[in-house]
């Protein structure tokens, strides 16, 4: 994560007047990743998949259940797919669910 957050910071451009000129840095990398850390606190008995919270109840009985596409998780009994930030999975599939899809022809 370390490396792609130096990526990302070093190539912050902003454009003037047509010219693009490099963002000076005005803070410490490590400053930023130690930031990032802080945020980010997750239970260490939270397992994969893992539902974050308490106070709302997840909406299937088990997350192994749910397909994880880049559009929402995919209800496998319900068919139904929803967006929730509470549900932690670490793959996501690179395409969207799509309801009204056809299948494949042979």
């Amino acid at each position: 994560m370390r490396a792609q957050l130096y990526d990302y910071l070093n190539k912050r451009f902003k454009s003037r007047d047509r010219k693009v000129t490099v963002y000076q840095r005005t803070c410490k990398r490590s400053n930023v990743v130690d930031a990032l850390k802080g945020s980010v606190n997750i239970e260490p008995e939270v397992l994969m998949p893992g539902w974050l919270g308490k106070a709302v109840p997840p909406p299937v009985g088990d997350l192994r259940e749910l397909i994880p596409c880049s559009n929402g998780l995919l209800d496998v009994r319900s068919r139904r797919c929803f967006y929730t930030p509470q549900v932690l999975v670490r793959h996501v599939f690179d395409f969207a669910y799509d309801h009204f899809g056809r299948g494949p022809t042979l």
